[in-house]
């Protein structure tokens, strides 16, 4: 009977700690707007392939053991050519407001959202897969304003995304 009570009342402090750790299961914000990174979203309206970037193939390692051959002269490169341009800045100009209404691990589950919101929101619906996290991300829209955007969002969340947020992306 001890042995009984004693595995009960672990049970109980166990789950109670749960409530404190923030392994609930529960994630709310209290903030509306999370930043996204203003990456670019596919757009799935469309009917576009989406094809990975080019990648440079890794060069030849020599090895260092070797005897070097002669060392050749080479022609001093002017610091004009050998500056590249930095990656290009993110203009305001570019940069507009979404709603997101979903988030998932795959794209089956994205795709089943874009289909509901194209259905019941009659917006633009936006398909992202964020490198960072590993998610696929479906967005809501495009506004101009982020007063625009919460106005959508109430919408959003009075026609079944409850959990539908700002956010800010690159268009």
């Amino acid at each position: 009977m001890k042995s009984k009570l004693t595995i009960l009342l672990m049970l109980v402090f166990g789950l109670a700690g749960l409530g404190f750790t923030g392994c609930s299961g529960s994630e709310e914000s209290t903030e509306e707007t999370q930043a996204v990174g203003f990456e670019e979203f596919q757009t799935v309206d469309t009917d576009t392939t989406v094809v990975a970037p080019d990648t440079e193939l890794p060069e030849d390692v020599s090895d260092e053991s070797e005897a070097p051959e002669e060392e050749q002269e080479t022609p001093a490169v002017q610091a004009d050519e050998q500056a590249k341009p930095a990656a290009e800045p993110i203009s305001s100009e570019n940069l507009m407001w979404s709603v997101q209404i979903g988030a998932f691990r795959n794209e089956e589950g994205a795709f089943s959202t874009v289909n509901q919101a194209r259905a019941s929101l009659n917006k633009p619906v936006y398909k992202n897969f964020d490198e960072a996290t590993g998610l696929f991300k479906v967005t809501v829209g495009s506004f101009a304003t982020r007063e625009q955007a919460q106005e959508f969002r109430s919408f959003c969340v009075k026609n079944g995304y409850p959990d539908a947020f700002i956010v800010q992306v690159k268009r």
